[in-house]
Order: structure tokens, then sequence, then C-alpha cells
């Protein structure tokens, strides 16, 4: 692992030997230097250390993410104007911080998880702000350390070709699926029925999805409600 990740050459030389390895920069570079080098990497690099590694044939591959930073969170606080005037300081900072800002989407705002798959946040990119995308499925399997063994996106012709997302792994010796999908005027009895024909639950210890449901299963947990105590957030 690099903290400091540069140029990338532990990276790549670590792709190289077939090691496992993780990188972490936050330099503009990693957009012209080290992002470039490692797609080399995997089309097979001769430079460096390419010729005398006999097992390295180039291939694999790998994921990069980009984190929220501490100024993109400022950006997507939001303030709602309070309904009385607040006399005492502590108090109202206090208002500030629990009520007033509590639907801010850097806080987790439930409401927008409605739809998982276009959850949006502010970032400022070359001094300009715009909105992303969070993949917030993946951010959830960090959180709660899933090994996923299985990603499968898949339509629902019988609710307006409603869109899932079932994830299948483990976790603390415990067989998991996930379950992401839009609630947006969701029919609670097509929504069980869809599930059920695509896994039986009953081969999962714990069955994990977003918003409300009426499937039968002794152990569902409520993502939005795990995603936030994960993350802190009241």
């Amino acid at each position: 692992m690099d903290f400091f990740l540069g140029s990338g050459t532990t990276t790549a030389v670590a792709h190289k030997l077939g090691r496992k390895w993780i990188g972490v920069e936050m330099g503009d570079h990693f957009e012209t230097i080290v992002l470039p080098r490692m797609k080399n990497v995997l089309f097979y690099d001769k430079s460096g250390i390419s010729k005398e590694v006999q097992e390295y044939k180039g291939g694999g591959f790998f994921k990069y993410h980009y984190l929220e930073q501490y100024e993109d969170a400022l950006e997507n606080i939001e303030f709602r104007k309070p309904q009385q005037e607040m006399k005492y300081d502590d108090y109202l900072l206090q208002y500030i911080l629990d009520f007033e800002t509590k639907d801010s989407q850097t806080f987790l705002n439930i409401d927008n998880m409605e739809d998982p798959f276009s959850y949006k946040l502010k970032i400022i990119e070359e001094y300009q702000q715009k909105e992303v995308n969070v993949d917030l499925p993946e951010t959830y399997n960090y959180l709660i350390g899933l090994k996923v063994n299985k990603i499968k996106y898949l339509q629902n012709s019988e609710d307006s070709n409603r869109q899932y997302l079932f994830i299948t792994g483990e976790r603390k010796n415990n067989k998991v699926i996930v379950i992401w999908r839009n609630r947006k005027n969701l029919d609670p009895e097509k929504d069980r029925n869809f599930i059920q024909q695509c896994f039986e639950l009953k081969d999962f210890d714990d069955v994990h999805i977003n918003g409300d449901s009426v499937l039968s299963h002794p152990n569902i947990i409520t993502i939005e409600a795990e995603f936030k105590k994960l993350l802190f957030l009241k």
C-alpha cells in the first residue's frame, strides 16, 4: 500500500509481480500520469522490470474510486431556514447541526435514496462546481465488509421495467444478499414476487434491502438504517 502514490511506480511494480495493491493519491496527476500508466500495465508495459518478470504477461484489472473530500462535504451542506428565532448561541449551533442540515446530501439524505442509482453530490473540479453520481451500492459493500461473489442487474417487466441490483457475497461467515431497487411508486406485492422469482432467500443468512418491503425472512436489514449507523450519523 502506497499512501502517496506519486507517479504510480509502487502499484505498477506490484501488479507486474502479481501482488495485491492499494494506492492513494490526491494530486491532479492521478488523471494524467497514474491512471494512464496503470492502464498501460494491463496492456503489457515493457518498461521497467517487465522484461525480468517472466510470469508477467499483462492483463488483470483494478478499480479506482474518488472519495468525498472535506471541501466536497461542506459544498453539500444545505441549511433550512429556522422556524423561529433562537436566542442562545450554543442551542442555535446544535439546532443547525442536528436539524437544519440533516437533509444535506453529504449526511445521507434518506428521501433522495428512494432512487439509489441516481444519488448525487456536488464537487469542485478545476474550480468549477458540478454534480456527480455516487455509487451507493459499492460504498455500502465496503462499509459492511462484504466479500462480493456475484452482481446482477435485472429489470422487473411486471412493474414498468423497474431496475434491481442484487449483490451476493459473504460477511462474517454468513451468506448475504444485498438488494437495491428504485422505490418510487413501488408495488410491494410485485416487488416481493419478483425478488422471490430471482433468488431463494432462505439460502441466505442475512438479507439487506433498501427501504420497506414485505419479504419474509428471519433477518432482514434495512440498508438506510445500517448505512447511517456505519457512517456514525443520527
